[in-house]
């Protein structure tokens, strides 16, 4: 199976967004189960070649964040020789510059996937909020109608993407992956802990419904009650 990844933003394995890593993980993990891996990356600058990370090539095509016109780059990448995608899988939602190659997707035949990596959850559509109505509707609604599915990584995130319209013969759960192999074995100690005491870790940026702190939150406190 042949399988392009289209994501705005160079994606790689110390990348800090989360979106940006994740794919450069899936691509590795789904070249391992040999299938043949792509990415096109879009970005303001592109390299004068596409790079290869391990066995998956990467393309660096030009998007422009307000006029849906297909660079000529990024057009080879779709069209070219010898490019016959089984399936292309776009990362996250409300980017003007998905449009122009899902049409040319729709025109090849060429089935895609949509992961909005939680961008249909309420609490991200308070951000913009009126720009995101006005490209939900002239946009985004078509652009989810022409999927094959939307990927959503757990049930909240599923029930978001029902709640913002995608039908649910659409929606797809699936997680993220966990690379057991290097994961760290041995214990790292902060300072100098208390016996007695339980110390939390929390690695990721400060969004309180977004990251489920306040589950995490609550759950502190139950523990609390419970253990006195």
């Amino acid at each position: 199976m042949r399988i392009l990844h289209v994501v705005v933003g160079r994606p790689k394995k110390e990348a800090s967004n989360g979106v940006l890593k994740s794919v450069y993980l899936l691509s590795q993990g789904q070249s391992l189960l040999g299938q043949t891996v792509e990415i096109l990356s879009l970005g303001k600058r592109r390299p004068e070649n596409h790079n290869w990370v391990n066995n998956v090539a990467v393309h660096f095509g030009i998007h422009n964040r307000f006029v849906p016109i297909l660079c000529k780059y990024t057009h080879a990448v779709i069209e070219g020789a010898n490019k016959n995608y089984d399936l292309v899988h776009f990362h996250s939602a409300f980017h003007i510059q998905y449009l122009p190659i899902a049409r040319k997707l729709i025109k090849l035949g060429i089935p895609y996937v949509v992961s909005p990596r939680g961008s249909y959850q309420p609490h991200a559509l308070k951000k913009n909020r009126y720009a995101k109505f006005v490209f939900k509707y002239l946009f985004e609604n078509n652009f989810i109608k022409n999927s094959a599915y939307v990927h959503t990584l757990n049930k909240g995130e599923s029930e978001g993407a029902f709640k913002f319209g995608v039908p649910s013969s659409k929606i797809s759960v699936v997680p993220n992956g966990v690379d057991f192999v290097n994961i760290p074995r041995k214990k790292v100690l902060l300072g100098k802990l208390e016996a007695d005491c339980a110390s939390l870790i929390y690695c990721g940026r400060l969004d309180y419904y977004g990251k489920g702190l306040d589950v995490l939150l609550d759950t502190i406190g139950l523990l609390r009650t419970k253990m006195g």
